[in-house]
């Protein structure tokens, strides 16, 4: 089990302090204790029925992942991310993948909790 602490939580709240999708984010992710799994069954839950995506194969966070993978693990994201948070989050919304920010947002907060370098190796 992947848990964030309330003290790395304050600081997300603190890097995201003005956008109301990244707060619901961390919302759901506080509601979950800091528990990263339980958070993101919660937010895949919500994007398939706000998004009415059915049973399709991406539904798995682990997929979700995959996916991902090919458009953060290179040298634009990465300055993004060593940059900010909130431009970490931008640069993946400019990419319009279908996400919502809230979900785009716990990405990002799963991304800096396991390293960009982990991450994409």
């Amino acid at each position: 089990m992947v848990t964030i602490t309330s003290s790395e939580l304050d600081q997300f709240r603190t890097a995201f302090q003005d956008n109301d999708d990244a707060q619901d984010a961390l919302d759901i992710l506080e509601n979950c204790n800091g528990n990263l799994q339980d958070a993101a069954s919660i937010i895949i839950g919500i994007e398939k029925n706000e998004y009415h995506l059915g049973d399709q194969d991406w539904v798995d966070f682990e997929n979700i992942i995959k996916d991902l993978r090919k458009v953060v693990c290179n040298q634009a994201f990465e300055a993004a991310f060593v940059s900010s948070l909130t431009g970490a989050l931008e640069y993946l919304v400019g990419k319009e993948l279908g996400f919502s920010k809230v979900f785009l947002t716990f990405f990002v907060v799963y991304l800096s909790h396991q390293g960009f370098e982990y991450f994409c190796n």
